[in-house]
């Protein structure tokens, strides 16, 4: 009961920090264990930590995420013991995607769904900084089981700062008021409910015109969130790009504004506010960047004054705890990476 009850906890906080504003559902069963029904997989059951959900842009199917939540510290962490889990979080999914058990616990009766896995790993003392993902990379390749289109997802450490970062920048320039500078005033953002998630239009994919949509796990995995909503004062179409790349030269940017003109995103939108949480030196490469574009890649004066829509925020605050208490203090602990 003590784990259910600490999972829980932690399930609603990483709900209410990261999912709730890229738009995810949470389900309300958690800590559970299921029936396995592969004699394959030489188990009785498999765990669900919590589950959520959202309906991709694209496709307008359902997605849901079997989600294992892991902590740990610098001195637990091994390469090991991320392979496991990952192969672990394979077998669920490909497990539940059959399973009368899960389904009944979490499906509604869609006649098609996306199921994924979704390995969220939280560093509980801020002690390990190396990207979890830089050593993924060194697992052997396995083969694994999973039902067409499915996919097993890593948060690490470093994407669940950018998502945390995200999310305060966000919820901070909601708070910007309307008295301030018109630039200042330009940077605020709507209410939670008036916003969504971009999804340009591409070949052979289109997204519907429901105007808020969440993100989707190809989004946040690619590290780049397009994040849009009517200005609330201005009453023109903003666009918020979140990208966690570290531009160490000018040519990040002009990929940048190639992919901005290419999919048109300046004729939607009256203002593009790019945001890089973890450079320091953006700004430099970003004017020139800006320089050189003009110079050597706008064909017209209209082009030239459309960039000038491209605006680079500033952001230095970068996020590191989910919430105050470290998991794995007195008051929460959660299952560790075994």
């Amino acid at each position: 009961m003590a784990e259910t009850k600490n999972i829980d906890k932690m399930a609603e906080w990483i709900s209410n920090k990261i999912f709730t504003e890229l738009k995810w559902n949470i389900h309300p069963t958690r800590d559970v264990n299921w029936d396995c029904c592969l004699k394959t997989h030489d188990k009785k059951t498999h765990p669900t930590d919590v589950v959520f959900s959202y309906i991709d842009p694209y496709s307008g199917v359902k997605q849901y995420i079997q989600t294992d939540l892991k902590s740990y510290c610098k001195t637990s962490i091994s390469i090991t013991r991320v392979r496991n889990a990952v192969k672990s979080l394979a077998l669920q999914v490909e497990c539940a995607n059959s399973s009368d058990d899960w389904n009944k616990l979490y499906r509604l009766d869609e006649s098609k769904f996306g199921l994924h896995g979704l390995l969220f790993i939280y560093n509980n003392d801020g002690d390990y900084d190396r990207d979890l993902l830089d050593n993924l990379k060194t697992l052997p390749q396995y083969n694994f089981s999973l039902p067409a289109e499915s996919t097993v997802n890593v948060f690490s450490p470093r994407l669940i700062r950018f998502l945390l970062s995200v999310v305060q920048d966000i919820k901070d320039r909601r708070g910007i008021e309307s008295y301030e500078s018109d630039a200042s005033v330009w940077t605020k953002i709507a209410e939670h409910d008036e916003c969504g998630f971009y999804y340009p239009d591409k070949q052979n994919k289109c997204a519907d015109s429901f105007t808020h949509h969440p993100a989707s796990m190809p989004m946040i995995m690619s590290g780049m969130l397009l994040y849009c909503y009517e200005h609330p004062v201005h009453k023109k179409k903003v666009l918020n790009i979140f990208w966690d790349e570290e531009p160490n030269s000018h040519h990040h940017f002009i990929y940048l504004f190639e992919y901005i003109f290419n999919y048109q995103m300046l004729n939607m939108f009256e203002r593009i506010f790019v945001i890089t949480p973890f450079s320091t030196e953006s700004f430099t490469h970003f004017d020139v960047a800006t320089k050189i574009y003009k110079e050597q890649y706008a064909v017209t004066d209209y082009q030239e004054a459309k960039l000038d829509k491209v605006k680079l925020l500033n952001y230095e605050n970068i996020k590191t705890e989910i919430y105050p208490h470290m998991v794995g203090n007195s008051e929460f602990t959660v299952r560790h990476l075994s």
